[in-house]
């Protein structure tokens, strides 16, 4: 059992896999499962503990955002859960206090469906983001009706993590061009992650934009 500094924590509680997240006097404690909590923890355990808790609760608000699913279906015939390839996908980018140390490191969403080359943000003035990229080199598993989606995403030391998968409206990959307004709570955002789908549920692994540079 560990006292957890991680503030994206502060009001969570309840059970994520392996993890343990409970309140108690104020204070929000991390533990594993009952049968190994007998062992005494290292710094360097409770270093690695915390970036675990940092990956659960990322992990939720995407789960929370309806992306579960791309990750099961990812993780078939690997001998992982979905929950267990989100944990191998990004332990290493989480830092010892458990916040995410680079962004951009961050993926929302992985499959075998390949991004279009040379995708950029045109133009954003923090209501409306104008996407474009080519589509001249043709990958395995994408299709040119595949249609953009975009998962909008916000870290904050109160409030946690936020994510959300909006309705965009309907651009395909052969149209090279996308305009996104962006719903009125999320104005100004800095930070989104686009991903490609096909009709069949095959996805692209996301790709992360800067918003504001």
């Amino acid at each position: 059992m560990a006292i957890s500094k991680n503030r994206l924590l502060q009001k969570m509680s309840g059970r994520i896999e392996d993890l343990i997240v409970y309140q108690c006097h104020g204070k929000t404690y991390v533990r594993t499962m009952p049968d190994r909590e007998s062992i005494e923890l290292t710094p360097e355990m409770k270093e690695q503990q915390e970036r675990w808790a940092g990956v659960a609760a990322f992990y939720q608000a995407v789960k929370a955002a309806g992306l579960y699913g791309v990750w099961k279906k990812a993780a078939a015939g690997t001998g992982l859960s979905g929950y267990n390839l989100f944990v191998r996908e990004h332990q290493m980018v989480f830092n010892k206090k458990g916040g995410a140390a680079d962004m951009s490191k961050l993926t929302v969403t992985v499959g075998r469906a390949g991004l279009p080359d040379g995708m950029q943000v045109a133009e954003y003035d923090g209501e409306t983001v104008v996407l474009e990229w080519k589509d001249e080199e043709k990958y395995p598993d994408a299709e040119e009706e595949d249609r953009l989606a975009v998962a909008l995403v916000r870290q904050k030391e109160e409030e946690g993590w936020s994510v959300e998968v909006p309705d965009i409206g309907e651009w395909r990959r052969k149209g090279c061009r996308a305009v996104i307004r962006l719903p009125p709570e999320w104005a100004g955002i800095e930070q989104m992650y686009c991903f490609f789908q096909s009709e069949s549920g095959e996805v692209s692994r996301s790709k992360y934009f800067y918003l504001n540079h």
